[in-house]
């Protein structure tokens, strides 16, 4: 992001560069590439399907987590991997074995994962404190990775089911997840669906605001999943402005901003990309405290853009004074 926490800092006395704020807000604006993440992330997928095809077991593969969608200053540390257990491959075809497999073949299937993984990285560390998952992390690569074993049933396209008798995982930060309701890269979905509805603005505020949460003189006790939770409730029609008038967007997440301090009912509403409600905005002190700053850094924003561009200028089509 051109390192904009430093030039907020060194250039928070505008002064010559008259356009300062102008141009901060346009790199908040612009999205962080996480191709080689993901790329990453589908070649240690690939490598486990070709391993473990060696021992004869068919397996399927999903990054369900951890990647961020453009909306982070920084790539998150970890990526979540679904590993799902289809059958032993027959010795002259591809041909599944009939059946649901057991929970004997799933812990056979974690183990030859293991085995793997720590022969190709006999560096790295492993957690396998977790039924059923496991912890690669201290790697020579960018991220560390979470492994979550399962099967898919023969009747149901979902995953379900790291047991049958649970059918849940629980995730290294201590979430549980049901499998047979998830979908792999659903909360992406989501974010992208919330996205198109509102012209391509909720993605692109939820940038900024994380920016404006990094740049903060005083720390802003709100991560960046309340901050996705914020905007992902906010109304549609509140959103769906012309694309690039950034100003009508940032009132109307100063207002939402005002009414979540305000109104307690609509601070016990919101809901993230995941279907969950942020349960610790209830009576989280510091949330509220958290979104008094989120707001003070967005008046301010707003105050001194108004001196530069007036309400209806489309940033993204103004030449940048460098």
């Amino acid at each position: 992001m051109n390192n904009i926490n430093q030039q907020k800092v060194e250039n928070s006395n505008v002064g010559a560069n008259k356009k300062y704020w102008l141009n901060y807000t346009i790199e908040a604006l612009k999205p962080i590439s996480t191709e080689a993440t993901v790329e990453l992330a589908n070649t240690m997928g690939k490598s486990i399907q070709q391993a473990l095809l060696l021992n004869n077991m068919l397996v399927d593969f999903f990054v369900i987590g951890g990647i961020a969608n453009n909306t982070h200053i920084e790539l998150q540390k970890t990526v979540d991997i679904l590993l799902l257990f289809k059958g032993y491959k027959n010795n002259d075809d591809d041909n599944l074995t009939p059946g649901n497999p057991g929970l004997d073949d799933i812990q056979l299937f974690r183990h030859n994962t293991e085995m793997y993984l720590k022969n190709k990285f006999p560096e790295a560390q492993f957690d396998n404190s977790l039924s059923l998952s496991l912890k690669l992390y201290n790697l020579p690569l960018s991220c560390d990775f979470c492994y979550y074993f399962g099967y898919r049933q023969t009747d149901k396209i979902q995953a379900s089911g790291n047991s049958s008798q649970t059918k849940s995982i629980k995730l290294f930060n201590s979430k549980l997840s049901v499998f047979e309701n998830l979908e792999p890269l659903s909360v992406t979905k989501r974010l992208m669906f919330k996205d198109k509805k509102t012209k391509g603005n909720a993605i692109p505020l939820i940038r900024i605001l994380k920016n404006l949460k990094a740049d903060a003189p005083s720390p802003i006790s709100l991560t960046g999943h309340d901050i996705t939770c914020i905007v992902y409730s906010m109304e549609d029609y509140t959103l769906t402005k012309q694309p690039g008038q950034i100003m009508f967007l940032l009132l109307e997440i100063s207002l939402f901003l005002k009414a979540l301090i305000e109104d307690p009912f609509l601070k016990r509403s919101l809901k993230g990309p995941d279907n969950s409600l942020l349960t610790k905005a209830k009576n989280d002190t510091l949330f509220i405290r958290g979104v008094y700053g989120l707001k003070n850094e967005v008046d301010l924003l707003i105050k001194n853009l108004i001196q530069e561009v007036d309400l209806y200028t489309n940033i993204y089509n103004y030449t940048i004074v460098q």
